[in-house]
This record gives structure tokens, sequence and C-alpha cells, in this order.
């Protein structure tokens, strides 16, 4: 198991009920971090004092300037661990192993950033064992799908101070980053740190997400951001076929269900 000292950077703004939490949690674990660095963009909730209470350094950033990247860069130049935990205030590490898993990885020299495994990924959990290991050359469509994520990632500070974060991007900066990383020669890789996510997104919230990052890959690379693929066909088929397929096995499971329950005081009865 590889030993090194580990910080934590989070970005918030008007999270404090999950800030709370995720704080808690990191003071849990096994691997205490060297120091926890609070990123806030203007928050209107209570999320500096919670980060205060919890002993967290806080850092402000404002609307106007904020980027993701500039707001990474900013925590990062802060901290002095030789790993830095990236957060998000609403990704919860599970576990008190979960900054042990993700820096484990690093027993590798070459490798350069670990991404965590989110609990809402299936795909993701049921391969937790392979290394899903990312090296040059490789296709920025790899990148895009399977590179570590800074909601929930870790990185070697050495090679954030070779390659920080683009603060002209609006989005995506942790896949151009790693695209970059990758190029110069270092790998990235999976870990087996989960969190969980706080935070519902409404349709709403995932449509903008959504926007933002595919307009944020077509202005950089020119070239259209294809996940998830979209499908005349596929659409059809979910519409006439899935959906209507669906609903009716919900329906009989609740009427099955119904009918069970109804029918318990008579099934005691006959058995007396």
């Amino acid at each position: 198991m590889i030993t090194g000292t580990v910080s934590v950077v989070i970005r918030v703004r008007n999270e404090g009920s999950a800030l709370r939490k995720v704080l808690s949690a990191l003071n849990a674990q096994h691997l205490k971090p060297l120091e926890i660095i609070v990123i806030d963009n203007e928050s209107l909730d209570d999320s500096k004092q919670v980060a205060l209470e919890h002993g967290a350094k806080v850092m402000n950033i404002s609307q106007t300037e904020f980027t993701y990247g500039k707001a990474l860069n900013m925590g990062i130049r802060q901290a002095s661990g030789e790993f830095i935990c990236i957060l998000s205030a609403h990704s919860l590490p599970i576990g008190p192993g979960f900054l042990d898993y993700a820096v484990a990885a690093f027993s590798e020299p070459k490798v350069a950033a670990v991404r965590c495994l989110s609990t809402t990924n299936r795909a993701e959990l049921e391969s937790w064992t392979k290394s899903g290991v990312l090296a040059w050359p490789v296709e920025i469509e790899k990148v895009i799908s399977t590179a570590p994520v800074n909601c929930a990632s870790m990185i070697r500070r050495s090679v954030w101070e070779q390659i920080p974060y683009d603060e002209t991007l609006a989005s995506v900066e942790d896949k151009f980053w790693a695209f970059q990383v990758l190029r110069s020669g270092f790998h990235t890789c999976s870990s087996a740190a989960t969190y969980l996510y706080l935070k519902d997104f409404s349709f709403r919230d995932k449509l903008r997400v959504l926007h933002r990052d595919r307009l944020q890959f077509f202005r950089t690379t020119g070239r259209q951001w294809q996940e998830p693929p979209v499908s005349l066909r596929r659409l059809l088929a979910e519409a006439l076929y899935n959906i209507p397929r669906r609903a009716v096995r919900a329906a009989l499971y609740e009427v099955t269900l119904y009918a069970y329950l109804k029918t318990i005081p008579y099934h005691l009865k006959r058995k007396q």
C-alpha cells in the first residue's frame, strides 16, 4: 500500500446540507486528510459556516470569475499534500477506506489521476476489479467516457504542477486535462473508491449539464460528443415498445402485490 499525504479540495455553492455529510465522511477516514480546502462560489446558505465548523479552510471565488478549472487551481495551489482528492460538495465518500482505495493506485509512478466509482453507474460497479488504465495513444472519446471526473477523483500534485487545469473552459476541464496528461506520457486509472451523489438532478438539470458540456466540447474540438448515442430507431423502439412494456409489467406487479396483501387474512384462516 502506498503511503503519502492527501489534501482534499471541494467546490461548493449553496450546498451546506450535503457539504456537512461529505466533511463528516472525510473526518471518518482511516487515512486522515492533511487538510481540507473548500472553494466557495458566493454561497447564500450556511456552506461557509459548515466548512469552518469541520476545520476546513475556506477560499472564495466570485461568480463572475468562476470556472471549474480556476476554482480547482486556486484550491490546489493552497494544498500541500502529495495527492489531491477533488470532490464536489454533493459527492459523498462511502466507507472509511475511500481515501485509502483512491490513493492505492498511485503505487504505479506513471499514474497521474484516479477515477472514483459512482454508485449510480452500474456498469462501473460491476467491473470494479478491472484496472481501467488509460494510456497514450487514446481517442478523445475514450477519455470523455472513462477518464477521471472532478466530482470525485484524485490526482498527483506533481503532475498538476506541470499541467494545471485550463481556466478558460466552461466545463469538461477534467477531460481535457486528462487528455493532455495522457499525451504527456502519464496514465489514468479507476479505483474501488466509491461515492454517492447526494444531489437529485432534475430533467432540466441534466439537460443543462448535457448542453453545457457538449457545447464546450464542440468549441474546443469542432466535433460532436455522441454520448449517449442518439438513434431514431432506438427512440421509436423506446416509445412504442419498451415504455408500454415497462408500464404493463409495473401495473401487473402492483395488482399482484395488492391481491396478495388483501388475501393474507384468508390464508391465515385456512391454516387455522
